[in-house]
């Protein structure tokens, strides 16, 4: 007995239906693993994250005293002045910075009382009064290198009473020397602005 075009149009519907139905599963399976994949890396990633911030959390903190005490005592050159540096990297405007770096200016090392210089340019102006009067007197130093270091940073610290040492420098044979003094004249009196008009006392 031969099946009716009917019989066979709803055994075609039903298989699509059931192929359909197969697809649609598998599809929200699909949708329901990269759902879970997903949750999984979030969940993965907050978990490096944590442990990250407990592994930094148990890092010992650094010392300051420590670290100016080789800056002043250390062994080896090298080991004093990357505590030094290291302590501006850490504590920029730290008391016991300032402190450090103002006896650095008087270290007997030239290249102590050198880098003390150069990491004073990149501090702002606004300096305690002792170490820039310290740095002032730098620029006597009997070290040519020290003395090419200080003139520079003076440049980054306009002020008046900056002005006198770097003219005396003026006269010094070196020639890079007296390069850096110009330089730092120049950049000093344009952040400075012009005198003020003098005043006629009979006026």
């Amino acid at each position: 007995m031969k099946k009716s075009p009917f019989s066979k149009l709803k055994s075609e519907t039903t298989e699509s239906r059931q192929q359909t139905d197969t697809l649609y599963r598998t599809e929200s399976y699909r949708r329901k693993a990269r759902k879970m994949m997903m949750r999984l890396r979030s969940q993965n990633r907050q978990g490096v994250e944590q442990e990250h911030k407990q592994e930094e959390a148990q890092k010992p903190p650094v010392h300051l005293e420590a670290m100016s005490y080789q800056a002043r005592y250390g062994a080896l050159m090298t080991t004093r002045l990357e505590a030094l540096e290291g302590m501006v990297m850490i504590s920029r405007f730290d008391e016991l910075t300032w402190t450090t770096i103002e006896r650095a200016l008087d270290d007997e090392e030239p290249e102590v009382r050198a880098k003390a210089a150069e990491l004073l340019a990149t501090y702002p102006p606004s300096m305690p009064e002792a170490v820039f009067e310290k740095l002032i007197e730098r620029a006597w130093d009997p070290e040519l290198m020290v003395r090419r270091i200080v003139a520079h940073t003076l440049s980054f610290h306009p002020d008046p009473r900056s002005i006198g040492p770097l003219m005396g420098l003026l006269g010094s044979r070196d020639d890079e020397l007296r390069e850096i003094v110009e330089d730092s004249l120049s950049t000093i009196c344009t952040k400075l602005g012009p005198p003020p008009p003098r005043i006629d006392a009979d006026a």
